[in-house]
């Protein structure tokens, strides 16, 4: 199963033009949370000087379940509580709390917001997760950058 624009797939869809204040809003979201996995980002969220106040999420420490050795672990990437990530590959991504990975998937340069659940083998790229989707087991999200392009901007739910 493939969704080519589902939730928010980024690409490269600058070239396309969309009028949508959302859009916008949703470009800038994944800009700003990419960047805080960079080395050096604009915003340190480490910087005791600056602390960030709010109400945190109290969660439990996330799990990572990695019984296969030809799986990429997670690789510059922050990691909220109360995740369980199990034979996933993660890279250059941010996720919120509570995110559930199942075997055999990849996510790259992804913001998945919390409560999500991703089910085996599934391939997601350059995208938004919204809160409390399912994703199921096969899903491909942002992997066909041409078709991407060509389709026009959608969110799923």
């Amino acid at each position: 199963m493939r969704i080519h624009s589902a939730v928010l797939v980024w690409a490269e869809t600058l070239k396309v033009k969309f009028t949508g204040v959302m859009w916008v809003h949703s470009i800038a979201f994944w800009q700003a949370n990419i960047d805080l996995v960079s080395e050096h980002p604009q915003l340190d969220i480490y910087d005791q000087s600056w602390p960030i106040r709010g109400n945190p999420v109290q969660a439990y420490p996330s799990k990572f379940f990695y019984k296969k050795a030809n799986v990429k672990p997670v690789d510059n990437s922050l990691i909220g509580g109360g995740c369980v990530i199990t034979d996933a590959s993660i890279s250059n991504s941010v996720l919120f709390d509570r995110i559930k990975i199942n075997e055999g998937s990849s996510v790259d340069h992804c913001v998945v917001l919390p409560q999500v659940q991703i089910g085996k083998n599934c391939i997601l790229k350059d995208c938004i997760i919204d809160r409390h989707c399912i994703i199921p087991d096969g899903m491909e999200i942002g992997v066909d950058k041409a078709l991407t392009v060509n389709v026009s901007c959608k969110f799923y739910r």
